[in-house]
């Protein structure tokens, strides 16, 4: 198998993040995310790219007490991503999300919802593939 670099792009991703708060600092959550993949140099452009994760997660607020609320979180998960070209078999790629950082902001609605933009990486290690 080539690179990760050589086989997708740039891409996005939808994802939903469910947390339990065990106390207003500290709350434990759960996340899962759809992604798709512009196709890398060294992968036919009629292919397919796509990409699933999800896994735990525990999250620190920083400001739980105000309407503005900063937080960061570290994860921990599964990640798939399977290539799917117009003739031939799917290639299926399963691994870890060894590490996962997000920061947020919530931005209280309500006392129990909130919004939040969010930037984040995680480290990953693709650990089977099926081709």
């Amino acid at each position: 198998m080539l690179h990760l670099e050589d086989v997708t792009g740039a891409g996005g991703a939808v994802e939903l993040a469910a947390s339990y708060r065990i106390n207003p600092t500290f709350a434990v959550g759960a996340y899962g995310s759809l992604s798709t993949y512009a196709t890398g140099d060294q992968i036919d452009g009629d292919t397919d790219l796509l990409g699933a994760s999800a896994g735990i997660q525990g999250i620190a607020h920083l400001r739980p007490q105000r309407s503005v609320d900063p937080w960061v979180s570290l994860g921990t998960g599964w990640r798939g991503l399977w290539l799917s070209p117009d003739q031939g078999k799917t290639t299926a790629l399963q691994g870890l999300d060894l590490a996962r950082v997000q920061v947020g902001v919530d931005y209280r609605i309500t006392e129990d919802i909130a919004i939040a933009p969010v930037v984040g990486g995680s480290l990953g290690m693709f650990v089977s593939q099926d081709s």
